[in-house]
């Protein structure tokens, strides 16, 4: 059994953000371990070094590859245990090297292979620690032998202070656990990266802060909090004093005695204290330090944080995320609220504000909560009185919370909606899976209930001309990915609603533009795109959602009557938060939500083409009951009144004739007038 030593420290990046230079480690051994790598990934993987094993720039996030042994107890076991030698990897500096810290970066997140506790031993040029060497030239003359716990984290530096300066051409790093038994996995040694930054400061202390640190406050007790303080110099840093002012600077204080030191590359120990008595609210103070940077002698960070109101305070305790209404019924909703005051909190009344405020109505609320407990607004939202879609209603609660007499909830949710049947699609593109599941629909590719999440069954995606390299799908010569959108008929458009692809990886369509085409037109994927943008010059772009969850609704300026839709994809997520993909492009689902807004009271032009008798047809925005009359100019400056007029339609669009077309013309203008 491998013995278990305790972490000395284990420290973050660096507080204030700042670049940090790596020494450069020449090679790497290991005499002891099974390092058979079926996946190929060579021991020099550990010591890529900056600009290739980790980014040059903070916080050095790893960008390279990692390295791994072999499984000689097969899967599930445990390495550390199955391995007959100690786990040892020596690292040589080429050089004597002085040393301050080991930065190192894991495995992987998503199993237990990544070196979890591990010892450090060191060697001088002239003692030697090459591989041939065995590792009895360590610890000789350098007794320091430090102990660390690395996380399972595979992205971000992990720095280990190594408590005092050591000059060293050799160091041996011993594993003694992975994450076997923690983290799926275990039965092989998994590490990232290993460097040694090196002081920013040579010959001073260089004090690293945050400008503000907010503070985890407790009402009924002191409490003490860590003021993180690191030196990233080669001499000690000394902190002579801390004076706390601003607001609350009272209630803080200094526990310790100064001066204090702290080492290079360790933070602390350095804590304050904070006392509650006869606080409430919002907590705010500076704390200015004074040190021995000779850049920084005096430094100021911001203390912030919150108790409970000294008197009554109304807190909602999950703001409603989704409230489902069912269609046609009445739904009692109950939204739970708690006093996190210090006395009790009397409820005078529940009011509701918004566009649909009339649907809601009351059922019954508390009338007063102790301190600390907690109650329930029961409310009720009748559907009947409700269009679909999304919701426009806050609650507002009355009381006598001495900060906010009137609490304002928004209740978030919705009805259903409907969605035009889409009866064909298609796609210019190679697909990997079938363009058939970009209109699974309602019920089948998203649910049927508000909001209409993805149900994450379906997804198309295009293929990687590339060859799947990793680079942009846009980094080819081959056209852009088209969608042809066949509705059956003509019908109404407002709006347009996608689903993303994937929360993996970044192959998502990002930025699209659409186009339209009439039934008259046609628009068939098979009859090229010459149909579109002809009668209807309407061409909106938008920016889909990432997630393969939420539905991205984005609505149209104007409404469109039209057959068949075109959707161009323009760029995909690529290169989106660090997260791998972009050869392909793929989305989760697309679908166009019924028309069911009031008419736009401001006129505008749908669509125009001729007729089957040669008359120019103009379909345009119209209101009820008023008479439209018709203009035509062929420069844009003389207008000719037609001898048309028209009254306008129950329905959202009216169509007006110009039975004498101007057909010689090149250039013909129109515009609909209501006199």
């Amino acid at each position: 059994m491998k013995k278990h030593l305790s972490t000395l420290l284990f420290a973050g990046t660096t507080l204030a953000g700042q670049s940090l230079t790596f020494n450069t480690v020449t090679d790497i051994a290991t005499p002891n371990m099974i390092e058979g790598n079926p996946g190929g990934n060579p021991l020099l993987n550990i010591i890529e070094g900056v600009g290739v094993g980790f980014n040059s720039n903070e916080p050095h996030a790893r960008l390279g590859g990692t390295w791994y042994t072999d499984a000689p107890g097969g899967f599930p076991s445990d390495y550390i245990e199955s391995n007959p030698g100690d786990e040892i990897i020596i690292l040589d500096l080429g050089t004597d090297t002085t040393l301050y810290e080991l930065s190192y970066w894991g495995y992987a997140d998503t199993n237990g292979n990544g070196m979890r506790d591990f010892e450090v031993r060191f060697a001088t040029d002239a003692e030697g620690g090459a591989a041939g060497l065995g590792d009895e030239s360590f610890g000789t003359s350098i007794t320091h032998n430090p102990s660390f716990t690395a996380l399972n984290d595979q992205s971000p530096r992990q720095s280990f202070p190594l408590g005092q300066a050591i000059t060293a051409r050799y160091v041996e790093i011993k594993a003694l656990t992975n994450y076997f038994n923690i983290v799926r996995g275990g039965d092989r040694l998994g590490i990232g990266e290993i460097s040694f930054a090196q002081p920013p400061a040579i010959g001073s202390p260089d004090v690293q802060a945050p400008t503000e640190l907010a503070l985890t406050l407790d009402a009924t007790s002191t409490t003490s909090h860590d003021l993180p303080l690191l030196n990233l110099g080669d001499q000690d840093l000394v902190i002579s004093s801390i004076v706390f002012s601003g607001t609350n600077g009272g209630a803080f204080s200094v526990p310790g005695t100064l001066p204090a030191s702290i080492i290079p590359f360790h933070s602390g120990p350095l804590q304050i204290q904070f006392d509650s008595t006869g606080l409430g609210g919002v907590i705010e103070a500076t704390a200015t330090v004074t040190t021995n940077d000779p850049d920084q002698g005096t430094l100021e960070i911001l203390l912030t944080g919150s108790l409970p109101a000294l008197g009554p305070d109304l807190v909602v305790i999950d703001d409603p995320a989704n409230l489902l209404i069912a269609p046609d019924v009445a739904s009692d909703f109950g939204i739970p609220i708690r006093n996190g005051g210090g006395t009790p909190l009397n409820i005078s009344g529940v009011t509701f504000s918004g566009a649909d405020a009339g649907a809601a109505s009351l059922v019954a609320q508390p009338g007063t909560l102790a301190s600390g407990a907690n109650g329930v607004i029961d409310i009720r939202i009748n559907a009947s009185q409700l269009g679909a879609g999304a919701i426009d209603i806050t609650m507002i609660v009355a009381s006598d919370d001495v900060d906010e007499a009137n609490t304002g909830v928004v209740l978030n949710g919705g009805l259903p909606e409907n969605f035009h049947p889409i009866t064909a699609v298609a796609t210019n593109t190679v697909n990997f899976y079938e363009d058939f599941n970009l209109i699974a629909g309602i019920g089948a590719g998203f649910e049927s209930t508000w909001p209409h999440n993805s149900i994450g069954t379906s997804t198309w995606v295009t293929d990687a001309p590339n060859g799947g390299a990793g680079n942009s799908y846009y980094d080819n010569d081959q056209p852009l990915p088209v969608l042809y959108f066949d509705l059956g008929a003509n019908v109404t458009l407002g709006e347009i609603s996608t689903w993303g692809y994937s929360a993996g990886n970044t192959n998502g369509g990002k930025d699209y533009t659409l186009r339209f085409a009439t039934d008259a037109e046609g628009g068939d994927a098979t009859l090229g795109d010459e149909n579109y943008g002809n009668t209807i010059l309407f061409s909106p772009s938008f920016e889909a959602g990432f997630s393969p969850l939420a539905r991205d609704t984005e609505v149209f300026e104007q409404l469109v009557s039209a057959r068949y839709v075109e959707m161009t994809i323009t760029t995909n997520w690529i290169n989106f938060e660090g997260i791998p993909g972009g050869d392909r492009v793929g989305l989760g689902e697309v679908a166009f939500p019924l028309f069911t807004g009031g008419v736009n009271p401001a006129l505008g032009i749908v669509s125009s083409n001729f007729d089957e008798n040669g008359d120019f047809a103009i379909t345009f925005y119209s209101n009820t009951g008023v008479e439209y009359q018709l203009d035509r100019s062929i420069n844009g400056l003389d207008w000719e009144r037609l001898p048309v007029s028209i009254n306008g339609s129950a329905d959202d669009t009216t169509t007006i004739i110009d039975t004498a077309p101007l057909a010689d013309e090149k250039i013909v203008l129109y515009r609909v007038v209501q006199p």
